[in-house]
């Protein structure tokens, strides 16, 4: 079950140079996570959101990166609800261009919808998370379509001993019911010391998961992230089945940069890391 994500890997993964380009500076620039809009030979098109907190502060923006062009950043005007603070991570909805699930840390799930100008999105529906322990910080979440059926998966970051816990189920998007809710836990080997287990997830088209993991001792670093291949989802008789990988392979080590975003792009095993550096902003590292 492991081996199809290999040649991804190779491709997507490992040959990367250590190119990182600026996006926004300072703490209110940091890229808490991404999802794709569009991607062309020319230009590719990503949402980001920000786990800003005052409601002045900016929550999402569209950043379109075109050859050696400086990354073009225009912030989404958004009438988001006062309860939006502190955004971690956005997914786009399989299937439906322009939609996208947007979580914040505290397990509310937004459901927005990009408008045709790509100047503006609208919330179209909201949902919070089902039973939702007091002492989690969610991190993570993904939505995916496997045998033309949705599921999420979502995760809390977990803190040095205490290990990440990944939620899955299947999605209902209609009425956002989820059935089938199972958790396991997830503790990375590296980082080891002021470790965010999970920081950043997403699911490919396969059901294959990837986690970034982070090492944040404070707005100043120093930071390391680390991504692993995690395991692989998948519906065996229309029931939802997680498989972890053995050995929870580490396929990408970063110095000095806190991994929190990060998206598959598909077309030419394309892949994009975003960062929040806190005091020293968001940045992104591509391959294409």
């Amino acid at each position: 079950m492991f081996f199809r994500p290999f040649a991804f890997l190779a491709s997507a993964v490992f040959l990367f140079a250590d190119d990182w380009r600026p996006v926004r500076g300072g703490i209110l620039g940091g890229i808490s996570d991404l999802a794709l809009v569009e991607h062309t030979p020319e230009h590719s098109t990503f949402v980001i959101v920000h786990d800003n907190k005052a409601l002045t502060d900016p929550r999402a923006a569209l950043i379109t990166i075109a050859g050696s062009k400086p990354v073009a950043y225009q912030p989404l005007d958004w009438k988001f609800d006062p309860e939006c603070i502190d955004l971690e991570s956005i997914s786009a909805v399989p299937g439906r261009p322009g939609e996208f699930l947007a979580l914040i840390s505290r397990g509310i799930v937004y459901h927005i919808r990009l408008k045709e100008d790509r100047k503006s999105a609208e919330t179209i529906g909201r949902f919070t998370l089902p039973d939702l322990p007091p002492d989690l910080n969610f991190e993570g979440l993904c939505i995916q379509r496997l045998d033309g059926r949705f599921f999420l998966a979502w995760a809390d970051r977990g803190a040095d001993e205490r290990p990440a816990r990944l939620f899955f189920g299947e999605l209902h998007l209609e009425g956002y019911k989820l059935s089938q809710i199972q958790s396991t836990t997830i503790r990375v080997p590296w980082p080891t010391h002021n470790v965010r287990h999970v920081s950043e997830m997403k699911v490919d088209e396969g059901g294959v998961l990837f986690v970034a993991s982070a090492s944040d001792p404070g707005d100043d670093g120093p930071f390391s992230s680390a991504v692993y291949l995690a395991g692989v989802f998948s519906f065996e008789k229309k029931k939802l089945r997680f498989k972890p990988h053995p050995h929870l392979l580490r396929v990408r080590t970063f110095a000095d940069h806190k991994i929190e975003g990060m998206e598959l792009v598909p077309g030419n095993g394309g892949l994009i890391f975003a960062t929040d550096d806190e005091n020293f902003g968001g940045w992104v590292l591509y391959n294409w």
